[in-house]
């Protein structure tokens, strides 16, 4: 793979993960639209490696295993999500390091399935040949992880933020 070619996907990478990064690291204003939103996107990205994948077991066993460590990490880190009432309405703070271990790891998987990638493509001849990112049981298994993960953590914070709001001020 050339640099020219590489260079748009390197930089949407530290784009999103830039983003991903500032939203893990400080602390965030509830707005249910946007998690929403997130939902939404996350979900369609599921739908779209769902259909783009051949059923295989492993990869079956990739996806359950991935949403369910996901799922127990989400829960582990709503529990160490921080609430708090500002001018601006209802805020949170979320465990940077779970978040931070969970993007680190697919972002160094996709940086390995792209490294891989381009070696094949440099021994072949072919002009036309497009890139491909591994569909091997790690690589679904780590994507369903992050997908489930941030997935259940939205829905999660969802929640706890109405149950926070319907509850009346403390009085003293």
């Amino acid at each position: 793979m050339k640099l020219a070619s590489a260079l748009p996907l390197a930089i949407l990478i530290v784009v999103v993960v830039g983003l991903r990064a500032r939203r893990t690291m400080t602390s965030q204003l509830v707005r249910p639209v946007m998690l929403i939103g997130r939902l939404v996107v996350l979900g369609l990205l599921s739908i779209v490696l769902l259909l783009g994948m051949v059923p295989q077991t492993m990869m079956f066993l990739g996806i359950v295993i991935g949403l369910g460590i996901g799922l127990v990490l989400a829960f582990y880190s709503l529990k160490h999500t921080q609430f708090e009432s500002a001018h601006d309405g209802l805020r949170y703070k979320a465990n940077p390091y779970i978040g931070g271990i969970v993007l680190l790891l697919v972002v160094l998987r996709l940086v390995v399935d792209i490294h891989n990638s381009s070696s094949i493509f440099q021994n072949q001849n072919s002009s036309h040949a497009t890139m491909a990112i591994s569909q091997g049981p790690l690589t679904v298994f780590l994507y369903f992880l992050f997908l489930g993960y941030w997935m259940f953590y939205y829905i999660g914070v969802l929640r706890r933020s109405r149950d926070l709001l319907k509850e009346p001020p403390a009085t003293n």
